[in-house]
């Protein structure tokens, strides 16, 4: 069982997202924007993993992320982009700033349930590994696409 945050600032996301990973067993807090969980864990509240979302108001995904990761380090909390942002500059972005895995909406729901049980299996030297390998793909992705 995990903490896991779901921070979004569409509800019916969230919920979904709450009602999905609770029945897997884990523990599932709705955050409404990336300001709010930032908040959060200045208050010591520390997630196992952050399910984030790219496009919201005021502070967006990718800074949250990196504020995650200015504030814990590279393996602070896991994070999950869950967005509809899936051009491979996106996922470049995503991977350099320290995410963890990342999954495209609209999501199938055992893809993602899948991804954050891969998450949250691995240790600090998985987590290096699968953040090298996937820029390196992806980097390489987009070299050939020009």
């Amino acid at each position: 069982m995990a903490d896991i945050w779901v921070v979004d600032d569409q509800p019916d996301i969230r919920e979904l997202l709450k009602a999905i990973l609770g029945l897997h067993d884990h523990r599932v807090t709705a955050v409404a924007s990336g300001i709010e969980a930032l908040e959060r864990l200045a208050a010591s509240e520390h997630p196992d993993l952050v399910v984030l979302d790219v496009q919201m108001p005021e502070i967006d995904g990718w800074d949250t992320l990196s504020e995650i990761r200015l504030r814990f380090g590279d393996f602070g909390p896991r994070v999950v982009m869950c967005t509809v942002k899936g051009h491979p500059r996106d996922l470049l972005h995503g991977w350099t700033l320290g995410c963890d895995g990342y999954i495209w909406k609209p999501f199938d729901l055992k893809l993602l349930v899948r991804e954050i049980d891969a998450v949250l299996a691995r240790d600090n030297a998985e987590r290096a590994r699968v953040r090298r390998t996937a820029v390196g793909e992806v980097r390489m992705m987009l070299r050939s696409a020009v």
